[in-house]
């Protein structure tokens, strides 16, 4: 993976392409919303650096992407904020 937002497009795919996936990643997204509204605004901006963070973390502890069902958690994690990113519209803070 050479940057989260090519695991962006991996991670639309596995959702469309299996619907099982849908409720987990659901789940993670409502408390990663949680979460960083805790800390304020949730906008395109945080979840995206979040996600980004998230990555470069995983990859530098030795954490890589996997096509294996059911996803680690670090895929799910990554999974929840490219979903959570689709649902904001990009500029000021979401409700």
């Amino acid at each position: 993976m050479s940057a989260p937002s090519d695991f962006a497009d991996q991670a639309l795919a596995a959702l469309a392409s299996h619907p099982a996936l849908v409720a987990p990643v659901d789940q993670h997204a409502a408390t990663l919303r949680a979460l960083l509204a805790a800390q304020g605004p949730v906008t395109t901006e945080t979840v995206r650096a979040y996600r980004d963070g998230l990555a470069t973390t995983a990859l530098a502890t030795g954490w890589r992407p996997r096509p294996a069902l059911p996803p680690d958690e670090e895929t799910l994690r990554l999974l929840a904020a490219t979903w959570l990113l689709t649902t904001l519209t990009p500029g000021p803070a979401s409700p």
